[in-house]
C-alpha cells in the first residue's frame, strides 16, 4: 500500500492528522497496543490481551471531543487491537487516508 501523499515528503511536519493515520495503519496492519508517545502512565495498564474487542482509552478529561449529540468520542492516547485487520481500524485507516488527501 502506498502512503497518503501528505506522508510521502520525508521532511514534512507530522501533526495530529498524520498521527491519526499512522496509529490506525499500524493497528490495522499488525494489531497490538498503541500508546501515544506523549502519554504519562501513572499506573499499570490492565491486561488488554484478554479482550477480543478493540479498546480505546486514555481520554483527557479536559478535552471535549463529541459528536453533534454530545456523545463523547473514545480516547486515542491508548488503543488496543486484538489482532491485525480489526474492522474498526480498517475503517479508521480509510477515513484518515481520505482526510489527509483532502488536506493537500
Amino acid at each position: 500500500n502506498e502512503l497518503p501523499k501528505a506522508l510521502q515528503n520525508p521532511i514534512a511536519n507530522v501533526g495530529e492528522a498524520e498521527l491519526n493515520y499512522i496509529r490506525a495503519r499500524i493497528l490495522r496492519q499488525f494489531g497490538g497496543l498503541w500508546v501515544n508517545p506523549s502519554t504519562i502512565c501513572v499506573k499499570a495498564f490492565p491486561d488488554f490481551t484478554k479482550s477480543e474487542k478493540p479498546i480505546f482509552t486514555g481520554t483527557d478529561k479536559d478535552e471535549n471531543y463529541s459528536d453533534e449529540n454530545g456523545t463523547p468520542a473514545p480516547g486515542v492516547d491508548v488503543m488496543y487491537a486484538p489482532k491485525a485487520d480489526t474492522q474498526v481500524f480498517q475503517y479508521l485507516e480509510n477515513l484518515f487516508t481520505c482526510l489527509l488527501e483532502q488536506i493537500l
